[in-house]
């Protein structure tokens, strides 16, 4: 993974947060994203630190241009950002399965 431009979604917390750092201790470069604005993150080497909320279109392409005109390209993308609702199979509405 050394030299590597990757984009990590969902790094606020969980298994976002520990693919970031350990990802970090092999030498690539990373993208952290998180739709929580994050305030509290130390500049790390290697590190970038940007809001992104999944679902909005536009921030996605905020964030292409980002790593366009930084890095020239991204190697790998690890998507972890997601949201859980509690419930189970039989009392989960199909909407909600399905938004």
């Amino acid at each position: 993974m050394k030299n590597k431009i990757i984009l990590i979604t969902g790094t606020n917390s969980g298994i976002g947060k520990s693919i970031v750092k350990t990802l970090q201790k092999e030498g690539c470069t990373i993208i952290a994203t998180s739709r929580k604005k994050i305030y509290n993150q130390k500049k790390k080497q290697n590190v970038h630190y940007l809001n992104l909320d999944v679902t909005n279109e536009d921030q996605w392409k905020e964030i292409t241009k980002y790593i366009k005109k930084n890095f020239g390209k991204l190697d790998v993308l690890i998507n972890i950002a997601g949201v859980r609702i509690s419930g189970n199979i039989e009392t989960t509405s199909l909407k909600l399965w399905t938004d």
